[in-house]
């Protein structure tokens, strides 16, 4: 168990709150990580903008699962993997969206030959 403070509240107790939707401690959560994932969001999007939506949906995704930390290790490091696995589900995705572009390009360029596929 962690016994890391945060405005007076302890980080089980934040969590707590956060598992109950309360906004405050939401709020409290999202101002103790939120500089330390956003640096992991850079790391992986290719611009300001894109990091700021991996931050935004990561916390959500934070939100949402919260109840699933087993206290298996640190709270912040069960936060990172959710962060880390929001940005290479993302790029996947985006890497996706690009060979099918890529492809529907080529059809209408030069039709099906071949039918090759892209990747």
């Amino acid at each position: 168990m962690s016994d890391i403070q945060f405005q007076g509240y302890s980080e089980e107790q934040i969590r707590e709150g956060c598992f109950r939707g309360d906004r405050r401690f939401q709020q409290m959560l999202y101002d103790m990580f939120s500089s330390k994932m956003f640096g992991v969001c850079m790391r992986y999007a290719n611009e300001y903008n894109a990091a700021q939506d991996l931050l935004q949906e990561g916390f959500v995704k934070v939100f949402r699962n919260i109840d699933k930390f087993r206290g298996e290790g640190s709270f912040e490091g069960w936060v990172r993997r959710i962060f880390v696995n929001t940005a290479i589900e993302h790029s996947k995705s985006q890497l996706a969206r690009a060979r099918y572009l890529l492809q529907k390009m080529i059809t209408e360029q030069y039709g099906n030959v071949g039918k090759s596929s892209i990747g």
